[in-house]
């Protein structure tokens, strides 16, 4: 996968820590011939669906490093969400570490690396690179108004978004190399319901019974 980062023209960069996630999209022509594979690398942490799907159950991609040294990247096997003619890929990446904006004893949150979230594509059909993230690519920033690893997100669902893509732009590389990631990822094995809950002095006390 050629290191080549992608990121939307008109990003806030005045409050880096508060500005809202990125989204971008890609349609192209497939068939149904061959193996697709789809390399992905979000900085800083980034979900990828293609043609409304997910490509993995993996959350929190792509995983923290010293974004100087090394940008890790995970490779999935997509072939059974390629359909016949057009696709979609689409992708959301809000700041993760590599933008975090609370103090923490790693101090995250001054490094130097930090920046607008941007992401680096590439999907494969039997080795061949079909789609790579390039100015082909639209960008847009709009719904999911903040968000940080440690305090969640605040979505607006009164804001349109099928209007104001703009054109995504190449972003200057980080400086790290690219490596592939061949850790065990990080998913949702279980849900939690409350079985009890009560109001204390500071607020709310829910008990999941663990």
């Amino acid at each position: 996968m050629e290191k080549q980062f992608i990121k939307h023209q008109t990003y806030p960069k005045d409050n880096l820590a508060y500005a809202p996630s990125v989204c971008f999209r890609k349609r192209f022509t497939a068939t149904k011939q061959g193996k697709y594979e789809l390399a992905f690398c979000a900085l800083g942490m980034g979900y990828c669906y293609l043609n409304g799907h997910p490509i993995a159950p993996d959350l929190f991609l792509s995983p923290v490093s010293d974004y100087r040294k090394t940008l890790w990247y995970t490779v999935y096997d997509v072939t059974a969400l390629i359909q016949e003619g057009e696709n979609e890929l689409f992708i959301e990446v809000g700041n993760g570490f590599y933008n975090e904006g609370i103090e923490t004893v790693w101090e995250h949150y001054k490094a130097a690396w930090r920046g607008e979230p941007t992401v680096c594509l590439s999907l494969c059909v039997d080795g061949t690179e079909l789609v790579k993230t390039d100015e082909s690519w639209q960008s847009l920033s709009k719904r999911t108004v903040y968000n940080q690893l440690r305090s969640g997100e605040h979505f607006d669902s009164r804001v349109k978004a099928e209007s104001d893509w703009q054109q995504a732009e190449i972003n200057p590389s980080p400086k790290g190399q690219l490596r592939l990631c061949d850790c065990q990822p990080i998913v949702e094995t279980e849900r939690l319901s409350a079985i009890s809950m009560h109001q204390s002095q500071r607020g709310w006390i829910f008990d999941f019974g663990k």
